[in-house]
C-alpha cells in the first residue's frame, strides 16, 4: 500500500500552517479521490489503427471503465488530464493535420472527455503540433477548463500574453465522513516543459514562448493561495528524473514538488509510471509511498495504459484551514492479455457509452487508412534497424531526398549534395514485442505509411558542414553501449538512450566502432572529447572534410533540436514526411527499395552483444546471415533475444560495397 503518513512525509501540507496538528486534533475529515490520465496521444479507442486490430493495453474507451469503477468507490472525486492528448495516433493526427474540425463539430477526443466529466486539463508539448489556432479551436469546446501557467503567445507589437489562464479554482460541494456537506476550493495550476517553444519553433516561430516550470510555480502559487485555494494540485506535463539525468531538464517534477504551496502533483511527459517499484532513485522520490518530497504524486503511463489514483483524506480543526492528513497513490492498469507472462491481467473492456459516442470517428479513420497506395516487392520491417540498414528506412530516405531535390531546384542550395536523415519508426521499447514495423510484401495501404513514419512531422532541411555531420553521427552512435573485447554476454543498446534519437544519414558511408566509449550523452552533453566512434566517413567514395557542406532532408522535430547549435540554416516546408512517402509509393506503384550500404559496425575481437527484437524476426534471419546474428531465447517480456558476433560484423549481400548506383535523389 502506497500510504503517505504525516510521520514519513515531509509534506507539512501547505494548506495548513507550518506546524500541523496531529491527525486526532481534526474534528472534520473528508475523503477525496483524484483521478488522472496523461499522454493519451490520441488513443481514443482500444484499437491499433496501423494493424487494424483491437489493442488491449490502453485507450480512453478502456480508461472510461476504470474511471466508472473508481468513482463508484468514492463519494467525492475529480478527474484530470495532463496533456499530450491531440497528437500521436492515426485518428488524432488525421484530425489535426488533414481533416480539421468542421463547423459545429467537436473534436472526438474532447467529445469523449466531456462525456466522461473531466474537471480540468492542461496541455502538453505535443498538443501544439498542429498549431496554436487548432489547439485553441479544440479547447474551446471543452466543458472543463484548460490551464497553463508557463506558455505565452505573441500578439501584435511583440507582446506575449498568457496562452491560457495560468490557474483556476474549482469550487466543489462535497460530503465529509459524517455525511455533512462541505465546500472545498480546489486550486489547479498547469505546466508544459520549458523546452516546448524550442521543439515547436519550426511550426510556430516566435508565436509561442515558454518559461521555466519551477520559477513560474514559485511566482504563481502565492497568488493561487491568496485567491482562496484550500488545496493546490499541479497538472505538470513533466516527468520524474534524478539530478544529472540526460532528460532532467525537461522532467522537473521532483524540484517542482519542493515548491512551497503545492500539495499534489499529476505528472506526465516521460511515458513512465509512478508509483512504480523500478522508479528513479533520487532525493525526494519515494516510490514505495508514491510521494515526491512528501507530496502525493502519480505518473500514469501513456496511451491510456493506466489511470492515476490519489486518495486523500483532508481534515480541518473547526474553522481552520483544510490540510492533507494522509494519502494513497497508485495506478490502475488497463491490462494486456499475454501467454508469455503470468503477470498480465484480464483486459479492461471498452465502455459502451464511449464506443457509441466515437463510432463515427472510428469508422471514418479506418476507412481513410484502408485506401490502397501500391505494392511492395519486399517485406518492410524494423526488426534489425539498429544493427544494419534496411528496406523500410531506405524507402523513407529516398522519398525525403527526392522531395528535397525538387523543392530546392531553383534555390541557391540546389548545388549542395543532398543527404537524408532517417530513424527507425518503431523498435520495441515500452511498446513491447509488437512495437516493430512488420509489413509483408504485397499491397500497401495508408495505414502502412503511418507504421513506417510514426510522427506527423513536417519535412525540413538543414545545411550542415562535414564537421557538424560527424558530431551528429557521434551523437546517434551513443545509443550503443561500449563493447568489451572477448566479452560474450553484454548488452548492445543503452536503455537510457531512446531509439528515436538514432539517425542514419543516407548518401554517406561510415563505420561505427563500439570498442570506443560514447562521445555524447543523450542530451548532447560531451562525455569523452577524445573518443570518436564514427570512422571512414565518406560521400560518393571520397572522405568527408570538415568544411564540406551538405543539405540534409530531415523533419521538423529533428531540425528544431538544440544539438545543432545556433545559426544553423533551416529550410521549412509545409509538407509532412508521411505525405512524401505516400506520394512516392503512389508514383512508383510497386516499390523495390534498395538497401543502401550506409553504415556497418567495426569488428570488436571476441565481443558478442545481445539486443531484443520481435519474435517475427526469426523469419528474416536468412537475409542477414552475414551479420553474425544468432536467435536466442524468448524473454519474459515476450521479445526475441538476438546475439551478434562482433568479431565479424559483416554486411548483407544487398549491402556489400559495389552496388550499381549511389544513393541520391532522382533530380
Amino acid at each position: 500500500m502506497n500510504r503517505c503518513l504525516p510521520s514519513d512525509c515531509a509534506h507539512a501540507a501547505s494548506v495548513a500552517s507550518s506546524s500541523n496538528p496531529l491527525p486526532n486534533a481534526c474534528d472534520i475529515r473528508l475523503s477525496l479521490r483524484l483521478l488522472a490520465t496523461t499522454d493519451l496521444h490520441g488513443s481514443l479507442r482500444g484499437f491499433d489503427y496501423t494493424t487494424d486490430q483491437p489493442r488491449y493495453d490502453g485507450g480512453l474507451s478502456r480508461i472510461a471503465s476504470l474511471v466508472a469503477r473508481a468513482r463508484r468507490g468514492a463519494p467525492n472525486s475529480l478527474l484530470f488530464d495532463n496533456g499530450d492528448l491531440l497528437q500521436g495516433s492515426p485518428l488524432a493526427d488525421y484530425w489535426g493535420q488533414k481533416r480539421g474540425i468542421h463547423p459545429g463539430e467537436i473534436h472526438p477526443l474532447i467529445r469523449a472527455m466531456n462525456a466522461l466529466g473531466y474537471d480540468a486539463a492542461a496541455p502538453g508539448n505535443h498538443d501544439f503540433d498542429f498549431g496554436l489556432d487548432f489547439l485553441i479551436r479544440v479547447m474551446r469546446d471543452a466543458t472543463f477548463p484548460y490551464i497553463c501557467a508557463n506558455a505565452f503567445h505573441e500578439e501584435k507589437g511583440g507582446i506575449h500574453d498568457p496562452l491560457l489562464p495560468p490557474w483556476t479554482i474549482l469550487t466543489r460541494d462535497m460530503t465529509d465522513e459524517t455525511g455533512c456537506p462541505r465546500q472545498i476550493r480546489i486550486g489547479l495550476i498547469g505546466f508544459v516543459p520549458a523546452q516546448t517553444a524550442i521543439w515547436q519553433s519550426i511550426r510556430l516561430g516566435s508565436r509561442l514562448t515558454t518559461s521555466d516550470i519551477v520559477a513560474t510555480a514559485k511566482a504563481q502559487i502565492p497568488a493561487l493561495r491568496a485567491a482562496g485555494a484550500d488545496l493546490v494540485i499541479a497538472l505538470a506535463h513533466t516527468g520524474i528524473a534524478p539530478p544529472g539525468a540526460p532528460d532532467a531538464a525537461e522532467n522537473v517534477a521532483v524540484p517542482l514538488a519542493a515548491v512551497e504551496g503545492i500539495d499534489v502533483l499529476i505528472c506526465g511527459h516521460s511515458h513512465l509510471q509512478f508509483p512504480h517499484p523500478d522508479g528513479p532513485l533520487a532525493t525526494g522520490v519515494d516510490p514505495a509511498n508514491g510521494c515526491l518530497h512528501g507530496k502525493p504524486a502519480v505518473l500514469p503511463g501513456y496511451w491510456g495504459s493506466h489511470l492515476g489514483v490519489i486518495d486523500l483524506t483532508l481534515c480541518r480543526d473547526g474553522e481552520g484551514p483544510w490540510r492533507v492528513e494522509r494519502s494513497h497513490s497508485h495506478l490502475l492498469s488497463v491490462g494486456q492479455p499475454s501467454a508469455s507472462t503470468a503477470r498480465a491481467g484480464r483486459p479492461t473492456p471498452e465502455q459502451d457509452a464511449i464506443v457509441r459516442l466515437t463510432r463515427q470517428a472510428h469508422a471514418e479513420i479506418r476507412s481513410v487508412l484502408a485506401c490502397d497506395l501500391g505494392r511492395t516487392a519486399v517485406p518492410l520491417n524494423s526488426f534489425f534497424s539498429l544493427v544494419a540498414p534496411d528496406a523500410a528506412m531506405s524507402l523513407v530516405a529516398e522519398a525525403k531526398a527526392d522531395f528535397l531535390a525538387h523543392a530546392v531546384a531553383h534555390l541557391p542550395e540546389a548545388d549542395l549534395p543532398i543527404l537524408a536523415a532517417v530513424r527507425p519508426a518503431r523498435f520495441g521499447g515500452h511498446r513491447g514485442p509488437s512495437g516493430f514495423v512488420d509489413i509483408g510484401s504485397g499491397p500497401l495501404h495508408i495505414r502502412d505509411v503511418l507504421d513506417l513514419y510514426a510522427y506527423p512531422n513536417l519535412i525540413a532541411a538543414i545545411r550542415l558542414s562535414g564537421q557538424q555531420i560527424a558530431q551528429w553521427l557521434e551523437w546517434s552512435a551513443s545509443i550503443y553501449q561500449r563493447l568489451r573485447p572477448g566479452a560474450t554476454d553484454q548488452p548492445l543498446l543503452d536503455p537510457d538512450f531512446p531509439f528515436y534519437n538514432f539517425d542514419a544519414l543516407y548518401g554517406l558511408t561510415y563505420e561505427i566502432d563500439l570498442g570506443k566509449p560514447a562521445r555524447y550523452a543523450v542530451n548532447g552533453a560531451l562525455l569523452d572529447a577524445g573518443s570518436r566512434r564514427i570512422r571512414d566517413l565518406r560521400h560518393q567514395g571520397r572522405p568527408v572534410r570538415a568544411t564540406d557542406m551538405f543539405l540534409i532532408a530531415t523533419d521538423s522535430h529533428r531540425a528544431a533540436s538544440c544539438f545543432f547549435g545556433q545559426g544553423v540554416q533551416i529550410l521549412h516546408f509545409s509538407t509532412s514526411a508521411r505525405s512524401v512517402v505516400i506520394e512516392t509509393i503512389r508514383r512508383q506503384g510497386t516499390i523495390v527499395p534498395q538497401i543502401w550500404p550506409v553504415w556497418h559496425f567495426t569488428p570488436v575481437p571476441g565481443a558478442v552483444a545481445w539486443f531484443d527484437t520481435a519474435p517475427a524476426a526469426r523469419t528474416c534471419l536468412h537475409d542477414l546471415h552475414r551479420l553474425g546474428l544468432t536467435a536466442g531465447e524468448t524473454t519474459p517480456d515476450g521479445f526475441l533475444r538476438m546475439r551478434m558476433d562482433f568479431s565479424r560484423p559483416g554486411q548483407t549481400e544487398r549491402q556489400r560495397p559495389g552496388v550499381p548506383r549511389t544513393f541520391g535523389p532522382h533530380r
